[in-house]
């Protein structure tokens, strides 16, 4: 009897249904290695920062204010005593610079000096530096401006120098290491989410939290009056230091004196400035496009699943003559070579939901389209990623088109 009642249990437990083990989605965050990662970087910052503040200083800052400070100097009689061009073999051949030496007289004491210009830079052209010279012949009377307050200090030109100008390059190191540091400063590491998926034990990615599958309304990867903001704070940065130049340069033809050798230096800055101009133009008239309202079915979206879309327009879409909404999956992947960083970016899925050009489908509809469930579901992996999106594109003649993107979530096959 105690044999056929252990039997009758161990039937029963075979009948049991077996408990699926939940898999559960374990992601560990090296919090050390991310502090490692910030110090470095603030560290490196730090440097372009300082590296850019003591250029600055040097080439551009202390010359330019003691122009401006000169302007209150008294003005003395001076004797030239000495006037040459002197040449040296620098790193890129041979530069040269301006040599005179001059004695004045101030307070009843007698000093001389040899500071030409406030600033003490030296350049491959000869030819300028040449005119300067003979402009003060040795044994020639000139005027100097001299430093009432520290008398052995004076120059005989208190003018700005187009050399003075390109100190303002040394800005970018200024600005590169100052928002490198703010943004050391206020990034954190992002928390793991929706997008962040990684497998278990069993291969298996998972999540511990459900998401609500309700229809939902997707935020663009960025909005027309941002990016034009973004471009203008650029060109303006570029174009206002290279315009500096360029006025030096006008200034140089008018008297019949130009400098070829900034003139021919400046010539590809130049023309990236007139790209970033064209570019903020584009941005420009770009904000006056309709902008277009994408909605989901479901913020829980699967590999497998349909995907059900519907599209409108806030403003005039009587201009647009042909629309296409896109599903779009992409790899990113980002490595480094020396020192430079680099991100290549690759389609691995990419199909129109719909592509129609009458006034009455561009402005709304609908489309759907099922996932393919052999495919990849999103994944961040730092330099490495899987990203959807939904793009649409309205051609618009003779006008920059609608091209906006939406980030699209696409979790792994066993959430649907």
């Amino acid at each position: 009897m105690i044999d056929v009642a252990c039997r009758s249990l161990r039937c029963q437990k075979l009948r049991e249904p077996v408990k699926k083990r939940q898999p559960t989605l374990s992601i560990t965050t090296t919090r050390p290695a991310l502090r490692g990662s910030k110090l470095f970087l603030g560290c490196f910052f730090s440097l372009f920062l300082l590296f850019g503040s003591v250029l600055f200083v040097v080439f551009a800052g202390l010359p330019f204010y003691r122009v401006s400070a000169s302007r209150s100097w008294s003005q003395e009689d001076c004797k030239i005593l000495s006037s040459r061009v002197e040449s040296y073999r620098g790193d890129d051949g041979i530069v040269y610079s301006v040599e005179i030496e001059f004695e004045y007289e101030f307070g009843g004491q007698k000093y001389t000096s040899d500071r030409y210009s406030f600033s003490a830079a030296s350049s491959s052209n000869e030819g300028p530096k040449q005119e300067t010279v003979r402009a003060y012949p040795a044994g020639s009377r000139r005027v100097c401006y001299v430093n009432p307050k520290k008398p052995s200090f004076a120059v005989l030109n208190r003018e700005t120098t187009s050399d003075m100008y390109f100190g303002l390059f040394t800005l970018i190191f200024v600005i590169v290491g100052g928002g490198g540091i703010i943004g050391v400063l206020v990034w954190k590491p992002k928390p793991p989410g929706e997008a962040d998926w990684l497998p278990d034990q069993d291969g298996v990615a998972s999540s511990t939290t459900a998401a609500p599958t309700s229809p939902t309304v997707l935020k663009p990867t960025s909005r027309p009056v941002v990016q034009f903001f973004v471009i203008l704070g650029i060109t303006l940065f570029w174009c206002g230091i290279v315009s500096v130049f360029t006025y030096q340069e006008v200034i140089g033809f008018q008297k019949g004196r130009p400098e070829w050798f900034v003139t021919i230096f400046m010539i590809p800055f130049q023309l990236i400035g007139l790209l970033l101009l064209c570019g903020t133009l584009y941005s420009f008239l770009a904000m006056f496009n309709p902008i277009p309202i994408v909605e989901v079915n479901t913020t829980q979206l699967a590999l497998g699943d349909r995907l059900e879309v519907k599209w409108s327009f806030q403003g005039r879409t009587s201009s647009i003559r042909k629309l296409k909404v896109i599903l779009v999956g992409e790899e990113q992947s980002q490595y480094r070579r020396g020192t430079s960083t680099y991100t290549d970016t690759s389609a691995f899925f990419q199909q129109d939901l719909t592509d129609v050009n009458s006034a009455i489908d561009v402005a709304s509809g609908a489309t759907s389209i099922d996932v393919p469930v052999t495919s990849m579901h999103s994944f961040d992996g730092g330099n490495n990623k899987i990203a959807w999106s939904l793009r649409i594109h309205g051609e618009i003649a003779r006008w920059p088109d609608v091209d906006t993107s939406f980030p699209l979530v696409v979790h792994p096959v066993f959430l649907r």
